[in-house]
């Protein structure tokens, strides 16, 4: 690649981050500074508030996800409000989501280089950005989070040419059922399909 193409390209991949940045910035903003619900929120809040009052297993009634309402409950009892621990939460996890998305590219596709990694990371951050999913206090940043550990777990088993860590196939199933505990039309779609086969 020529180093003029290397410069423009560099200068759009810095003009994507400041735009995606400011875009968060905005998003959490008016997203955390609003005291209403957005979307699915009303929902989750509904079933957090159970689950502060009578537990999880009444709360798992109306399949919520029994891990986003305790790392919810986490947040509520150093002192968030109810909405602004699922905000949080949600945040939070979004925020370790990039970080395992930087392990993923920087330990499995060490074949690109470093401008195409870098493509890799702005364009998927963005896209977390504008789905803004992550600002909300809803589980769907869990998927993504779950996801990438479960690729993360999947190339280290990949990389093991003994395959003798028993242990690392042990923790892909674990992740894998947490990705199916994220929401109930997981459990309704893949039970379906395991009977079929």
């Amino acid at each position: 690649m020529s180093k003029i193409k290397y410069r423009i390209l560099s200068f759009l991949l810095w003009v994507s981050l400041l735009m995606t940045g400011l875009y968060a910035y905005i998003r959490i903003l008016t997203i955390f500074s609003s005291p209403i619900t957005l979307g699915d929120e009303g929902g989750f809040l509904k079933v957090f508030n159970i689950f502060i009052t009578s537990g999880f297993s009444e709360a798992n009634i109306y399949g919520n996800s029994t891990f986003f309402n305790c790392i919810s409950y986490l947040f509520y009892q150093i002192g968030f409000g109810q909405l602004m621990s699922l905000r949080v939460t949600s945040l939070f996890f979004a925020v370790f989501s990039i970080y395992l998305l930087w392990v993923l590219i920087r330990k499995n596709f060490n074949h690109l280089s470093s401008l195409y990694k870098k493509g890799i990371m702005i364009t998927s951050v963005n896209a977390m950005v504008v789905m803004s999913f992550i600002f909300t206090g809803i589980n769907d940043v869990f998927m993504t989070f779950f996801t990438l550990l479960f690729f993360i777990v999947f190339f280290k088993i990949k990389q093991d040419k003994e395959n003798k860590n028993i242990i690392l196939y042990f923790l892909l199933g674990a992740i894998f059922a947490l990705i199916l505990s994220t929401r109930k039309m997981e459990y309704y779609y893949y039970s379906r399909h395991l009977f079929l086969f």
